[in-house]
C-alpha cells in the first residue's frame, strides 16, 4: 500500500511540474506573413538569464503580436536546472 501512495506522490509532483506558462502582446496592427521564432536560454527555473530583443530589427513596419511561452517537457526531463523559453513575433502587414 505504501508503495501505491508513493506512485501517486510521484505523479502529482511531475502533474504540477508540466504547467505550461504563456505571455502574449497583441497591438491593433493588422497581422502580415511575417513570423519570427527564437529560442531563449534560461537556468535554474528561469532565474538565471536575460535577453532582450530589439522588436525594431525584427519588424521594421511594427508589430502585430508577440508572445513568450515555455517548452515544458525541457524543463521536466532537466528538473528545472535548464528552462527554455520560445519568443514568437509576428509582424504587421502595414507600416506604423
Amino acid at each position: 500500500m505504501r508503495s501505491v501512495s508513493r506512485r501517486w506522490c510521484v505523479l502529482a509532483l511531475a502533474v504540477s511540474l508540466a504547467g505550461c506558462h504563456r505571455v502574449e502582446l497583441k497591438t491593433h496592427l493588422p497581422k502580415g506573413p511575417e513570423v519570427h521564432e527564437q529560442l531563449l536560454s534560461y537556468w535554474l527555473f528561469g532565474i538565471i538569464g536575460e535577453h532582450e530583443v530589439d522588436l525594431d530589427s525584427v519588424c521594421p513596419m511594427g508589430v502585430a503580436s508577440w508572445r513568450a511561452e515555455s517548452v515544458a517537457w525541457v524543463d521536466i526531463l532537466t528538473l528545472g536546472v535548464y528552462t527554455p523559453r520560445k519568443v514568437v513575433v509576428e509582424c504587421a502587414g502595414v507600416k506604423k
